[in-house]
């Protein structure tokens, strides 16, 4: 799990824009749940801006 949060981590600074920014910070909070139960809030938060990013203006 260590290890995946570390990729996760590398794939955020090098991400091109903010839907891989969040997307990937997404999915190193959902792993990072297994340990800490507070990161699932913060998952989807992070979920939220993806989707509010993605469907900018979308009524």
């Amino acid at each position: 799990m260590c290890q995946t949060g570390f990729l996760a981590n590398k794939l955020d600074q090098q991400s091109i824009n903010d839907i891989s920014k969040f997307s990937v910070r997404v999915f190193a909070q959902v792993v990072a749940t297994g340990h800490i139960q507070g990161d699932a809030i913060v998952s989807s938060d992070y979920a939220i801006k993806v989707v509010n990013i993605l469907y900018y203006h979308d009524e």
